[in-house]
């Protein structure tokens, strides 16, 4: 569910029997997406440590919910300074000639993606090869760890470890659209009118994806050869834990119960 609300105010100004200005205000503000139940990713924070114990690292980061704890239940932080003025003015140069022009703000609904929700839709997914060419399973038992069932926000920063997740930037504005134009018109003989027209457009703020596990410059120089070589896993460690004991369906058909790893 979203709220939108807008307020709108205009007014047209007669200057002189020549020119007439037109001035207007709007405010538009678009609430943050919420969920009836809450099923929604509203973070991934960098700064946390991670549930998930393995021997000698600290495991940091983790999705985190909407309405869980102090968590707000929007997936985006409000923003009430959504203001977007309108100018506009027609000048009469002659009989049968007029000038016209303006400039506004627009503010543009944008859609804010909730992702998949990890943890309340969950999917399972093949193991990759740890060595390239060579399948990790066969079609004839696809998910030997058994299929994952979604359970939630009850595993919170541990949720969907080692597979991938997505989520919204909480700081996230909606669209802003610089519009603009100046016209000439003139009238001639009885019928005729001949128009000539400027409009721009400049639009900030439009919404993209990035990837945060992207390679550097430095690693894609390292050739393929070397990144999908096959690598001691550190991370396969965590299957062994104790105090891992309630995260095992987590870690189950990923890449962190591998004793190997490809080093991309």
């Amino acid at each position: 569910m979203m709220h939108l609300w807008s307020v709108f105010a205009q007014n047209d100004i007669r200057v002189t029997p020549k020119l007439t200005l037109t001035a207007g205000i709007r405010w538009d503000y678009q609430g943050a997406l919420t969920d009836r139940f809450n099923a929604l990713v509203r973070d991934f924070c960098v700064s946390c440590v991670n549930p998930i114990q393995v021997p000698g690292m600290t495991l940091m980061a983790g999705l985190e919910y909407a309405g869980v704890g102090s968590n707000p239940r929007g997936i985006t932080n409000p923003h009430y300074g959504n203001i977007a003025p309108r100018f506009g003015f027609a000048y009469r140069f002659w009989h049968d000639t007029v000038v016209r022009g303006g400039f506004g703000i627009v503010y543009a609904q944008a859609w804010q993606n909730p992702g998949a929700a990890p943890g309340f839709s969950q999917t399972t997914t093949i193991l990759q090869p740890t060595t390239e060419g060579i399948p990790a399973t066969d079609l004839t038992n696809p998910f030997p760890d058994g299929v994952l069932s979604p359970v939630g926000a009850a595993n919170g920063l541990a949720t969907n470890v080692g597979r991938d997740v997505s989520f919204t930037d909480p700081n996230t504005n909606i669209p802003q659209t610089y519009q603009y134009s100046l016209s000439v018109q003139d009238t001639f003989r009885q019928n005729w009118l001949l128009s000539a027209s400027y409009v721009g457009s400049y639009i900030r703020r439009l919404p993209v994806s990035q990837n945060l596990n992207h390679l550097s410059l430095p690693a894609l120089a390292l050739g393929n050869a070397a990144l999908t070589a096959s690598v001691d896993n550190p991370l396969s460690a965590a299957q062994n834990q104790s105090v891992n004991a309630p995260y095992l369906s987590v870690l189950n058909g990923t890449f962190m119960n591998q004793s190997t790893i490809q080093e991309q």
